[in-house]
């Protein structure tokens, strides 16, 4: 007569009569457990779309590599994001950003004058934009030598087209 004998469902040892219930020990019980909140974790995970090839990309603020969780996702954690109301309240604020303290300083050089026109802020009321020489979308940089002071009527009508340099003395020379 072959007896009905019953193994733990964690480690596999054979469980005596005495054993009630499917595991040989507390310990197993709640490896067991473990492994199987594990599971469900992750088929709910997948589930809702958080495959383990999604896509990694880096956080605009610490730079460190995360898995995205939707496509606007740019920021991998709240510290970052709490960092990055900072500088939004500090630039509210007037806070001392190299850009803007950049683009002041080109204003100055420039005399608050466009540099294509000719016309001033003070005489002509003009509004001021700060103009890529070398623009942005053919790899211009966000540097000094690059940088020129435009009205807002000459920057807009340029665009992201490159000027030749003697084509700017030119103009310069007979305005």
């Amino acid at each position: 007569m072959v007896r009905n004998i019953k193994h733990c469902q964690n480690c596999g040892k054979c469980l005596d009569k005495r054993h009630r219930t499917k595991y040989c020990s507390e310990k197993c019980a709640n490896e067991m457990n473990r492994k199987r909140a594990k599971e469900r974790y992750i088929k709910r995970g997948l589930r809702k779309g958080y495959k383990e090839g999604k896509k990694k990309t880096h956080c605009i603020i610490c730079g460190r590599f995360f898995i995205k969780k939707t496509a606007n996702h740019k920021i991998c954690s709240k510290e970052c994001r709490k960092k990055q109301f900072e500088d939004i309240k500090n630039l509210r604020n007037g806070g001392n950003f190299p850009r803007l303290k950049l683009r002041f300083e080109i204003f100055k050089r420039d005399n608050f004058t466009c540099q294509y026109c000719g016309r001033n802020v003070k005489k002509d009321k003009i509004k001021l934009h700060v103009d890529h020489i070398y623009p942005k979308s053919k790899n211009g940089k966000y540097s000094r030598d690059n940088l020129i002071t435009s009205c807002e009527e000459c920057n807009l009508g340029k665009r992201d087209v490159l000027l030749d340099n003697e084509l700017l003395r030119l103009d310069s020379n007979q305005g």
